[in-house]
């Protein structure tokens, strides 16, 4: 919300975007408190409802082997790259903050991900029906843009996803937070050092991409794994 509000008062032709997870209350508030905003400023926004694709995220907490999170992460990629897509639209903007783009790079770091390492980073470009994807708020803080959301009264929820409780991803962050509490500047120096010295070391981007078999979506696997999740949830359900 804080991210809509910056591009709307710097003039940008801008859509919001809601995808409803279906996590009971929480995406209840979530929300009401996004259409309110919309309604507020008159802005144009989509709602995507997972529900409408087969599945919630409760439904994947409960039969999902893999971290929800992570689960969950790829599917609104999946649905947020494909509704920028087939609306239209030259770019995907995001509110990742500094605090989350910080921690990524940490838990990227310790798997030696290095796919990960090779194209993180605030701009991802164009590739076939992949949008560009930009992060503007990537040197602000969750803290600084949380005061900006209150110092210019947008209503947003305060909770944390009931189901991000002990992920792994979370324990990272925190761990980031004590460090720069007791050294501050910690948290831009590590990932700006990497933008500009670090990611260099990794290499450029070897994958070759095709066409999923059952939506056409970029993909370096036959069926892409949006589809495979979602065969899978529609079998388990038979």
């Amino acid at each position: 919300l804080a991210l809509w509000d910056v591009l709307l008062e710097l003039g940008y032709q801008v859509e919001g975007l809601h995808i409803d997870l279906g996590i009971g209350g929480y995406s209840e508030a979530s929300r009401q408190r996004v259409e309110a905003f919309s309604q507020r400023r008159g802005a144009a926004l989509r709602v995507v409802e997972l529900a409408r694709e087969g599945f919630t995220v409760p439904e994947l907490a409960r039969r999902s082997s893999r971290e929800v999170c992570s689960v969950c992460g790829s599917v609104k990629r999946y649905l947020m790259n494909r509704v920028a897509h087939e609306g239209g639209f030259t770019v995907l903007a995001t509110g990742h903050n500094l605090d989350d783009e910080a921690s990524r790079l940490l838990a990227n770091l310790l798997r030696w991900q290095l796919w990960y390492l090779r194209t993180q980073g605030p701009v991802l470009p164009a590739e076939g029906k992949l949008v560009k994807r930009v992060r503007p708020l990537f040197r602000l803080t969750e803290y600084e843009t949380a005061a900006y959301a209150f110092l210019r009264g947008i209503d947003y929820v305060v909770q944390e996803c009931p189901y991000s409780r002990g992920a792994t991803f979370l324990r990272y962050k925190q761990l980031l937070r004590r460090l720069e509490h007791d050294v501050p500047g910690t948290l831009l120096n590590f990932y700006q050092g990497f933008l500009k010295e670090g990611k260099a070391c990794f290499g450029q981007d070897q994958r070759s991409y095709m066409e999923c078999e059952r939506c056409g979506y970029p993909t370096t696997v036959p069926v892409c794994g949006f589809c495979r999740l979602k065969e899978a949830m529609q079998c388990g359900s038979g």
